[in-house]
């Protein structure tokens, strides 16, 4: 992210507000894409591999399965309506034939579920750096040479990488990759098992990148630069959002079936996601005008003015992701879908009301009520949903005595749904062994 900010900078600083908007348009779509191949699968994988006990080799194979059924078919038709659709030239063409192959093959994220499932935080931040620093100059002087096309190629290559450098031995994928193409039948179920969840995470995607579509459409891509330039210090904060909560929820994993441990843990939880956004919040507000106008030029003066309102946004996406990892937790895959449906539901809406009066400052105010009215109006009208909340957000303020015995509900809750999808599977497979005899 880091490396995409200076890009961005020095290609706002030669080509203008409307490369950073074709540029956005690119990051939104292949974002999309990666949330139709991969959604939100990969929370769940994570989550087997941390809790699952002896060897994991079966596991492996089939989460591998799962991804070569997706990701390949995904990206490659992408290229395909994509180049057709915009009709650039054959070099924008190559270029963002490029960044969707490169992007491809960084949704294939099973050495990364690997990795974080055995907590080697240290060597994934370590060989993701050097990454980044080998790529960076090369970035940096296609973006200075106002070249939107050199950005796309080293963009993909870097997206490519980003699960390259975590793969092991050559000759281990290999086999393993061999291994797999006998598990898509266990692939396939895996998906279809986790349907609710795979939908959930490409509809959260959706809600936070349908604003990119509406604003290019109602206003244009320069106009979608200067927001997009507004909101990307913003995510480039909440990437520390998904980094705690994604070291945080092995700790939740592991201590979710017992309530003391289970409050414990996302007490803590909840104080280092409420501290780091209100901190990030603030700082963001004070800083922000300033480093856009000093980084970006004057060109950027209606970005800089969006920034102190849109930080705002940085509250309720912390929240997000931690209620997120809490509905994995507790298996309510299909709460979750509920909860991104409404979301996009809202943004889309909100921005086709306000962006048509309020220009910019109407997306801003569309993101901050959307993402803040999706959690009230989605869990707080059950009590399925407020124990998420009490569990997630209201925890801090809660003694320790009920936030145990508000654990110990939803590990009841948990069981007994685990109980009786078990028992409905046994009646399932008898139905379908009847139909055999039946010869239906």
């Amino acid at each position: 992210m880091t490396s995409l900010l200076a890009a961005t900078i020095l290609l706002g600083r030669s080509a203008g507000p409307a490369s950073l908007g074709d540029l956005s348009l690119v990051l939104a779509t292949v974002a999309i894409l990666q949330a139709v191949s991969i959604g939100g699968i990969s929370g769940a994988a994570l989550h087997k591999m941390v809790v699952h006990a002896g060897d994991r080799t079966h596991l492996v194979r089939t989460i591998v399965a799962a991804r070569l059924l997706l990701v390949p078919a995904t990206f490659l038709i992408a290229v395909l309506v994509l180049v057709v659709l915009l009709g650039r030239g054959p070099i924008f063409a190559a270029a963002l034939g490029a960044a969707i192959c490169g992007y491809g093959i960084g949704a294939f994220d099973v050495a990364e579920i690997y990795r974080n499932s055995k907590s080697q935080y240290s060597l994934i931040a370590g060989r993701r750096s050097l990454l980044v620093a080998l790529l960076f100059p090369v970035k940096c002087l296609a973006a200075w040479k106002g070249s939107l096309e050199g950005v796309l190629i080293v963009q993909g290559v870097e997206a490519a990488m980003w699960q390259v450098v975590l793969l092991p031995r050559f000759v281990e994928v290999w086999s393993v990759l061999i291994q797999s193409l006998s598990q898509l039948r266990a692939g396939a179920a895996e998906v279809w098992e986790l349907r609710s969840l795979w939908l959930s995470g490409i509809t959260a995607v959706l809600s936070t990148r349908s604003d990119i579509y509406v604003i290019a459409t109602l206003v244009g891509v320069a106009q979608l630069g200067q927001y997009t330039t507004a909101s990307r210090f913003v995510e480039a904060a909440s990437i520390v959002a998904v980094a705690v909560t994604t070291v945080v929820f092995n700790d939740l994993a592991r201590s979710a079936n017992l309530g003391s441990n289970y409050a414990k843990t996302s007490r803590s939880a909840a104080r280092q996601v409420l501290g780091l956004s209100t901190s990030l919040t603030v700082l963001l507000a004070i800083a922000g005008p300033f480093l856009i106008e000093l980084l970006y030029g004057d060109a950027f003066k209606e970005a800089a003015q969006l920034v102190p309102l849109y930080a705002i946004t940085l509250i309720p996406l912390f929240q997000r992701q931690l209620i997120s990892k809490i509905l994995v937790v507790e298996k309510r895959y299909t709460l979750s879908l509920f909860s991104n449906v409404v979301g996009l539901g809202l943004n889309v809406a909100l921005n086709l009301i306000l962006v048509p009066h309020l220009e910019l400052w109407g997306a801003v105010l569309a993101a901050i009520l959307s993402y803040t009215l999706t959690i009230l109006v989605v869990f707080l009208p059950t009590e399925q949903g407020r124990r998420i909340l009490a569990i997630s957000v209201w925890s801090i303020a809660m003694s320790d005595e009920r936030l145990t015995n508000i654990c110990n509900k939803a590990i009841k809750a948990r069981r007994e749904n685990d109980d009786e999808s078990e028992v409905d599977a046994p009646k399932a497979g008898r139905v379908e062994a009847g139909k055999h005899r039946r010869g239906v």
